[in-house]
Order: C-alpha cells, then sequence, then structure tokens
C-alpha cells in the first residue's frame, strides 16, 4: 500500500501508485512498507520492549478480478465460484506468508511477539509485537503496509425524539421512508427478502427485540455461522457489554432499518422484513478487527461448497473521518475479495456534512466509502429526509478526498427520523425510536439488495449496484452530484433493470437424514435448489466417499426444476455405510455430482454428522463432603457471583455449605507466551479457547477405571487466539464412602494432534478461592513439600479452618505453585504474559506474609509430544478443615490413584493405560458379535477378521483413532457384503507398537 501525500488548500488526498492487488508471480518489491503518521510517531515513543498491536499487509494478493473474469467465462455458477475463489484465497495465503511465518515464530519465541493471527481473506496478519520488531516488520521487503490496529467506529448521530412504544400497525400506517423508495410496492408483488440473507457489522444486535428475534438466522442454522462474536463469545446476539448505552444499541437501529418488523403486532419498520440476518459485532469494540470479521462474512459455516450461508449484502455504518485515516486503502482488499465471493458491500457516507466550510461541506466522506478506483466502489450512501426529497444537512458530501474528482456519494435513501427498533435503557419492554444519520440511510440500500436478490438470486455484485444507481430518481442539480450522487433510490425501477435470468443454477439446500450412528447404514434425502432457467431430467450420481463410507445406493433422479423451485429425491434415496469407529461429532463424506440432460453439471462435497452435535456442557459432580461443577471446555465452578456465572454450584465444602471458588480453569501452554485457557482476560472478558472435541460430549457413568463416579468428555484449543494444536481427554472421578469424600481427581490426557512435535508444554490449573466469599479478604496461600508425600498448594481462610488443596498426582509432581497476591496481578485484568507463568512461575511459597485478596495456580511441566503422541496431568481438589487433613488426604488420593494407574519400575515416567484387544460377546455368536479394544493414545488401529485359512475377510477398522475404548460389531459379511460360513475365525487388532490376535467361532 504505497501512497503518496499531495498536501492541497483545506485537504489531504492520498493517491495510490502501487497496488497491492498483484498475482504471485508478479508481486512488487518495496523498500520499506507503508504506515500511517500515528503508527510511526506511537513506534517512536514508545519504549523499544513495549507491546503494540498491529494489521500487516503483505506485498502480493490474490488477482481476484483475474479469478472471477475466468470464473465468468466457464459459467460457473455462484456457488462453484464461491468454492473455488475461497480455496484459491486459502492457498495463495499459505505460500504467500511462508516466510514471514518463521520470522514470527523466532520472535514468539524470542518474546519480540507476543501473538500473531494469519488472515487469508486478504493476506495478512495481527501481530502484537515489541516496537522493535514491528519497525523489523516495516522494513521487510514483502511486507506493504503496517497499521495500527484499532477498532473499527461506528457512525453516530443522536436520536432526536423519545423511545416509544408500539404503535404502528402492518403497512398501512408505514413510517415515510419506507414507500419514499418503492419498498410497499416490491411486497405488493412478493419480495419481501424472503430467502435472502443480510449481514451487518455492528456494535452488537439485541436479538430478543420482537422486530428482529423471529428473523435471526441462529434459529435455524448453528450460533456459530450467525453471530460472530470475537471478543465476549456469546451465542446468542446482544449489544456490546462494555461499551455505553448510546453506543451498544446502534447495532440495533441499523438492523431494525433491514428487516424490522413484529409479526405479533405488525409493526413494520424494516425494508426487507423476510429476510434472515445475520451480524458480527466488532465496531467500536477493542480486541476486534475487520479483517477477522470479512474473513468470517466470507464463508460463515467454514465450509466453501454452500453458499446459502454467505450473505447476500453486508451494512457497513461505520467509517473512519479523513483526519484519522484519509484515503488509506487498508479496506479495499477485503471489500473486493467477498464482493467476489457475490456479497455486496454497503457504506454509509458520514454524518460531517456540516463541516470543512470553506468547501459547503466537500470533501466529507468517511473512509471506506471515499474509494474512487471505480464506479461502484466503494458503494456509499447519503441520508435525505424521510420522505426522501430533500438531504439532510449532516449527510457528508463529495466529491471524494482521494483524487479531489470523483463523485460521491453514489445514492441517497432516508436517514432523518427514522423509525426503528431499539432498547429501553431501564428495561422493560422493547421500544422504537426515531433516529438520524446516514447510519440508516445506508441499511435502506442494503435492504434493496436483499429485495433484488430475490428477483435474480443470480445478479452479480456490479449488476445490482449498477441497477440501483441507473435507476435513482435525480435530486438537487440535474445529474450526478456530489450531495445526492445519482439520486434517491427506487428498488422497483432497479428491478425492472436487473438482467435477465440465462443459465440454470441448482446446489444443494439441505440434507434429510435420520441421526447417524457407526457401523450402519442409512438413506438420505437431498433437497435441491434451482435459482436459474428452468430445466429438465436432473440427476445425481454419489462419487468419491470418504474414509469409512460405503456407497451402496448412488443414483437419484430429482426430475425437472423449475425456476426457483425445489426438488428432492425422496422416492428413490442415496444409501451410504458409515464404517465402525467414527467418534461422535465427527464428519463422513461422500460427492454428489448433479446433472441435467443438457450441460449443466456440478460436484458438490456431501459433509454428514455422526452422533449427536457436539454440545458445551456441565454437570454437577458430588462426593460425600463437596460438590463441584465441571464443563467440556475447561471452566469450572461457574457459581452465581464468580467470574463466569453459569448456573453452576461452585467448589462446596459441605461443612461449611459455602462455595468459596471465584474463577477456575484449565490452561496449557508452550513455551513463547501461546497460552489456552478459559480465564479473564486483559477487557475483563473470558477466553474461551477450548472448544469440545469430536467424542467430546459429556457422559457421567458409575464404576470406571478411575474412580466410583466419573465423567468423560474430549475438548481442544481450536477457539484459542492461536491454538497449541492440544487435544485434551479429561476424566473426573470421585469415590464413594466417607473416608473418601473429601476431594475430586481430574485427570487430563494431552494429545498432540498436530503433525509437528510440541516441546516445551506446560499444563494445569488456575485457582481464585474467595475467604471469606465476596471478597477474599482473609485468603493466605501456600505449598508444602515432603519426601515420599506429593507437593499440595493450598489456600485457606487467615485464622479460620477452612481449607482448599491442590495437588499434583502424577509423578512428574508440581513443576509450578505460584501464590499470587491479586492486587499485583489480576486486579488490573490477565494478560497471556501472565497466563503463562501460571505454568511456569516456579514454586512460589506465598504471595505476603500478610492476608489479603490471593490466588493460586499449580502446573507441570514441560512435556514433549510427538505427533500423536500423548501424556497425561492429574489433579487433585481437596477440601478440609486444617492443613494437616489436606496433607494426608493428598497423600491417600495419590496412593489411590497410582493404583489404578501403572507406572514404570523407575517411577519417573507415568504410563498411560495399556493397549488391549478384549474377548468378543457374545461368543460363539449368530449373527452378530461386538469386539472392543483400548488405545492408550492416538494410534492408527486396524481391526481385520481372518478365516482358520488365514486369508482376510473383512477390515473393521484401518483408521488413526484417538486414545480411548472402542466396540464394532461384526455381522458376519465379508468385505463384498456377502455372507460368511459358520466356523472359526479370528480378529486381530493392528498398530505401530501392538499386534494382538483372539478366536471366536460363527455358529449357525
Amino acid at each position: 500500500m504505497k501512497m503518496i501525500r499531495i498536501f492541497t488548500p483545506g485537504l489531504v488526498a492520498l493517491i495510490l501508485t502501487a497496488l497491492l492487488i498483484a498475482t504471485a508471480s508478479t508481486a512488487t518489491v518495496f523498500a520499506r512498507a507503508w504506515t500511517t503518521e500515528q503508527l510511526e510517531t506511537q513506534l517512536k515513543a514508545s519504549n523499544p520492549a513495549s507491546y503494540s498491536s498491529v494489521l500487516v499487509f503483505m506485498n502480493g494478493q490474490l488477482d481476484v478480478e483475474q479469478a472471477r473474469s475466468q470464473q465468468r467465462l466457464a459459467k460457473y455458477t455462484r456457488q462453484a465460484a464461491h468454492k473455488i475463489l475461497v480455496e484459491d484465497l486459502r492457498d495463495f495465503a499459505d505460500r504467500n506468508q511462508a516466510d514471514i511465518r518463521q520470522a514470527l515464530d523466532q520472535g514468539i519465541a524470542s518474546g519480540a511477539v507476543k501473538s500473531y493471527e494469519s488472515y487469508w481473506i486478504a493476506s495478512a496478519f495481527q501481530v502484537e509485537a515489541t516496537a522493535d520488531f514491528i519497525n523489523q516488520l516495516v522494513d521487510r521487503a514483502d511486507v506493504a503496509a503496517v497499521i495500527e490496529d484499532v477498532p473499527l467506529e461506528a457512525l453516530y448521530n443522536p436520536s432526536i425524539s423519545n423511545s416509544s412504544q408500539s404503535d404502528l400497525s402492518g403497512t398501512a400506517s408505514l413510517p415515510p421512508n419506507l414507500p419514499a423508495i418503492g419498498a410497499d410496492e416490491m411486497w405488493a408483488l412478493g419480495y419481501t427478502g424472503q430467502g435472502r440473507l443480510v449481514c451487518s457489522f455492528d456494535s452488537g444486535v439485541e436479538g430478543t427485540h420482537p422486530a428482529l428475534a423471529s428473523t435471526w438466522r441462529g434459529l435455524t442454522h448453528s450460533a456459530a455461522e450467525s453471530w460472530f462474536d470475537p471478543v465476549y463469545h456469546e451465542e446468542f446476539p446482544h449489544r456490546a457489554f462494555d461499551l455505553n448505552f448510546s453506543t451498544a444499541i446502534h447495532g440495533t437501529h441499523t438492523m431494525g432499518v433491514l428487516v424490522g418488523k413484529d409479526d405479533a403486532t405488525g409493526d413494520t419498520v424494516g425494508v426487507a422484513f423476510g429476510a434472515q440476518w445475520i451480524s458480527a459485532m466488532v465496531i467500536d469494540i477493542p480486541g476486534t478487527n475487520y479483517l477477522e470479521a470479512f474473513q468470517w462474512a466470507a464463508d460463515p459455516d467454514g465450509d466453501p461448497n454452500t453458499i446459502e450461508d454467505v450473505p447476500d449484502v453486508i451494512n457497513h455504518s461505520w467509517g473512519f473521518r479523513q483526519s484519522i485515516i484519509s484515503c488509506l486503502d487498508i479496506f479495499w482488499i477485503p471489500i473486493d475479495n467477498v464482493e467476489a465471493l457475490g456479497c455486496v458491500n454497503v457504506f454509509a457516507c458520514g454524518n460531517e456534512g456540516t463541516e470543512n466550510p470553506q468547501y459547503g461541506g466537500a470533501f466529507t466522506i468517511r473512509n471506506p466509502a471515499n474509494r474512487a478506483t471505480s464506479e461502484t466502489n466503494s458503494f456509499s450512501v447519503g441520508a435525505t429526509n424521510n420522505t426522501g426529497t430533500l438531504i439532510w444537512g449532516g449527510s457528508s458530501k463529495g466529491p471524494s478526498d482521494c483524487d479531489s474528482i470523483s463523485i460521491k456519494p453514489e445514492v441517497v435513501a432516508p436517514g432523518y427520523i427514522i423509525r426503528t427498533a431499539t432498547v429501553n435503557s431501564a428495561g422493560g419492554a422493547p421500544e422504537y425510536t426515531d433516529v438520524v444519520g446516514t447510519s440508516f440511510a445506508a441499511p435502506h440500500v442494503a435492504g434493496a439488495v436483499a429485495l433484488l436478490r430475490q428477483v435474480n438470486p443470480n445478479a452479480t455484485v456490479d449488476e445490482i449496484k449498477l441497477a440501483l444507481m441507473n435507476s435513482a430518481h435525480d435530486l438537487g442539480v440535474g445529474g450526478e452530484d456530489n450531495t445526492y450522487g445519482h439520486g434517491l433510490i427506487d428498488i422497483p425501477a432497479a428491478m425492472a433493470l436487473l438482467p435477465a435470468i440465462d443459465d440454470v443454477n441448482i446446489f444443494v439446500q439441505s440434507l434429510e437424514h435420520d441421526p447417524l450412528m457407526p457401523g450402519e447404514e442409512f438413506d438420505f434425502v437431498v433437497n435441491l435448489k434451482n435459482t436459474g432457467l428452468s430445466t429438465l431430467g436432473v440427476t445425481g450420481q454419489l462419487l468419491n466417499p470418504g474414509n469409512g463410507v460405503t456407497i451402496v445406493n448412488s443414483a437419484a433422479n430429482f426430475g425437472n426444476i423449475e425456476m426457483d423451485s425445489t426438488a428432492n429425491n425422496e422416492s428413490s434415496p442415496f444409501r451410504i455405510g458409515i464404517a465402525p469407529g467414527f467418534l461422535q461429532g465427527e464428519y463422513a463424506t461422500v460427492e454428489l455430482q448433479i446433472n441435467d440432460n443438457s450441460s449443466f453439471q456440478k460436484n458438490v462435497t456431501l459433509f454428514f454428522r455422526i452422533g449427536e452435535l457436539l454440545s458445551e456442557s456441565k454437570a454437577h459432580i458430588e462426593a460425600d463432603s463437596v460438590k463441584f461443577t465441571i464443563t467440556n471446555y475447561g471452566i469450572y465452578g461457574l457459581a452465581a457471583g464468580s467470574a463466569h456465572p453459569d448456573n453452576g454450584v461452585g467448589y462446596v465444602y459441605k461443612g461449611t455449605g459455602v462455595n468459596n471458588l471465584y474463577q477456575c480453569s484449565f490452561l496449557v501452554g508452550v513455551a513463547g507466551d501461546t497460552v489456552s485457557d478459559a480465564l479473564r482476560n486483559l477487557l475483563g472478558s473470558v477466553d474461551h479457547d477450548f472448544t469440545v472435541a469430536p467424542g467430546g460430549n459429556l457422559v457421567s457413568f458409575d464404576n470406571g477405571d478411575l474412580g466410583d463416579h466419573e465423567t468423560f468428555s474430549r475438548f481442544n484449543d481450536s477457539f484459542s487466539y492461536k491454538p497449541i494444536g492440544v487435544t485434551v481427554e479429561q476424566r473426573t472421578a470421585t469415590y464413594a464412602g466417607a473416608a473418601n469424600g473429601n476431594f475430586v481427581v481430574l485427570e487430563y490426557t494431552l494429545i498432540n494432534d498436530t503433525p509437528n512435535l510440541i516441546s516445551g508444554l506446560y499444563a494445569g490449573m488456575y485457582y481464585d478461592w474467595d475467604f471469606p466469599w465476596g471478597s477474599g479478604g482473609d485468603d493466605r496461600a501456600s505449598f508444602y513439600r515432603s519426601a515420599g508425600s506429593p507437593d499440595v498448594g493450598y489456600m485457606y481462610r487467615h485464622n479460620g479452618a477452612d481449607y482448599r488443596g491442590m495437588a499434583i498426582l502424577n509423578d512428574e509432581g508440581a513443576s509450578t505453585f505460584w501464590a499470587i497476591w491479586n492486587a499485583d496481578v489480576i486486579y488490573d485484568n490477565i494478560t497471556e504474559a501472565e497466563k503463562y507463568e501460571f505454568l511456569t512461575h516456579g514454586l512460589a511459597d506465598s504471595a505476603s506474609t500478610n492476608f489479603g485478596d490471593q490466588s493460586c495456580s499449580i502446573a507441570c511441566g514441560p512435556f514433549t509430544l510427538d505427533p500423536g503422541e500423548s501424556d497425561t496431568v492429574a489433579i487433585a481438589i481437596i477440601a478440609g478443615r486444617s492443613k494437616d487433613e489436606i496433607f494426608s488426604t493428598a497423600q491417600y488420593v495419590r496412593g489411590l490413584y497410582r493404583s489404578v494407574t501403572p507406572v514404570h519400575e523407575d517411577h519417573d515416567v507415568v504410563l498411560p493405560r495399556g493397549f488391549a484387544l478384549h474377548q468378543n460377546y457374545p461368543n460363539p455368536f449368530n449373527p452378530v458379535t461386538e469386539i472392543s479394544f483400548t488405545l492408550p493414545r492416538t494410534a492408527h488401529a486396524t481391526l481385520c477378521i481372518y478365516n482358520a485359512l488365514g486369508q482376510r475377510v473383512a477390515t473393521l477398522s484401518d483408521r488413526e483413532r484417538p486414545a480411548g475404548t472402542y466396540s464394532i460389531v461384526w455381522n458376519g459379511m465379508n468385505d463384498r457384503g456377502e455372507a460368511v460360513a459358520s466356523g472359526v475365525y479370528f480378529y486381530r487388532l493392528e498398530t505401530d507398537d501392538f499386534v494382538e490376535t483372539r478366536k471366536m467361532v460363527l455358529m449357525k
């Protein structure tokens, strides 16, 4: 991003002199990357070792225009083009970023880089690093630009009237802004946005508002593809917790203009009230950046084969003033790439129309609405009064300050006294209000895009923009001008200018099937939708089954599919078989080829989830004297008043009947300050680095290998800002009887799920116990070590009889126990560096000679894990009335734990539970039998059936599996699906370092 500053009276224009968009083979090389004046000043003033967060853009970006041209020439459908371009962007970023990743990893190791995140929507990084390291990035030849990482800025203008309860009924009493653009005429024709999807980047949306609640996409699809919340990690739409009220409700206002309608009362305030909506909560919120938001919106469900998750339009009621960012082109690449994927972007032009008086308010269009590189990019919207007849005085005006020539905005829409959804600051019933600003003109246009996409789902981004501009009602001086642009939008007139649908466009809309279980065959129905020309003789053929999938019935006839219609194969469903051994939540795949009787053909990969949907859940486990809430995502306690209240009980010692656990999380980290956890962060919210892994739904059972009452779950750190690649198998155990009633055992098996060595891995727990509950003012923390006994950390109430102990049970023992004085470490929230210190601090017996609010961490390590290798950490949490009781219980628990976990003779390394192949049951059998085997760690497990001559007749497993116990049912059929004869058979389990064979008898 190379710019030249040209100073002219009254404005600063930045002229683009070198394009970032270049193919991999033609990337331009610059001597020094472009930076903003603000960043240069910040770096010069900073301590060279202090950290700053920046966005780093690479030299060379994928030429999306060339890719789009190639796709048009090949007559790709929108769905196929989306898949191709997403994969191209990802592949390009992988290649383009290879060298700088090495430098960033070296920076992590040296401490110069705290964290980094790479992106593919533009080949770029978010980097938190020292000033010295950032300057090194600026000097790299493969870096084009480095800018400060600041949150996007919404366009605010005060509301001009009081909020009110619902007082409009249906379309008969529509606010005047909607008829002004012809929205009501479109509804009368049946175009309400039904079947379309809109998106906003804003400060959050109040998802419970009755004008918005029924059309949130999360009601029919996953929360992850319907709501992007990178800071708070909530799954339901809400306004930002940490923003002031007037800022936080901005997103509810804009979404109301887009889609608002109360089904119960008939109140209609939105343009496309039949559309579903999604939103990214990234405006004015520290800790967010626009690259992650654009990347999410480009493929919300993470499956490039689908397009119904990709929004038709994104509304952007945000922008930066020229005094902050001028004409810097940092937003252009992700905008272009998202639009290449078929998503229209609409920008409010700004509310500074009364500024710059020497030029009559000219040159006030905000960035990125001020872009002027083509007729349609960026598509900016000014604001008129609510009848669409006169410009609102505050609406920003052109021309663009980028070149002092290009006319801006593109169009105008009502933005003055616009009725929309709002929230009552004092609580109570949801309300409506009148608002003012271009923030509310832009969603009129975004809603218009949804209506036009309903008319022609295959219309391109530019076709829609040109239709809106060329059909607009000219206002002001004759022709396009810098106040009204092309004029007021007229949606019915724009509809008339859309190109005719001239090709078939069939895609997979959904799949229907019963719950899938390993080892079974099942039928499924495919629902196809055609948004193109009508076609005849549509058929489907299954091809290329994934590992563990067998095609049984591969062909189906869908018949004729009219335009904008659907069809399915319910009369001749497909049938596939799923091999035994898939884990709950894993996916099986097969390819579907769709053809008609002419020239249409498309291949789509179908994904089938095995078992139940993976779900985050909690359980209240109980021994004789303690109750404790656990989860399958690394956080514990969850009691009311704690750091993360969620209907948990905390950790209650029945002797007192009071919870004393304020905050508790499992942590893993590697050298270089990369930690995954569920603790509070610098923003005061709770990190959500862990998520449920396949096979990880929380289950409870009795009489397990570890204890009388156990739970099992699996989670990984794939939600972490910088994942380590560790899957954690969590087991908890409690024991029967009063003698065993004051402790809980948590065992963690750490599995390296990456293809690379993980070294320097630490694992442990952080605890913030409060004595008394609610203040922690009497806290004391200490550590006990004694030859022949486990190391025990503990906290207790000063001059009281309430103790909580934490003991490492595996032979490595505690490498860290850190007694923490909270005022020094915790009160200003917790940095990633401090979390890493929770794991690596070493043995610090006490925080202070005084009592006061304290906490502690206990950990062991470092571990080194080869790919697929695992190791185990076990921790006991103990309640008691004295430290002697804590110590004696810790020694007892370690002995109890070691009795079920064998160790090497040298007692240095804990052995995982061994491989085992169990006798089949029943035996003899007819017609089926069950074979079970156990893997102590991830391994490629092959389980085959052989006849008495040693000939293999069936393969039941031939794939890598995580540690665990598996049961596979053999139905007496060979690999060709033929029943075998009665007789003696052998089954054999093989891994890299284990082989065992057992005999069974089939008796018919």
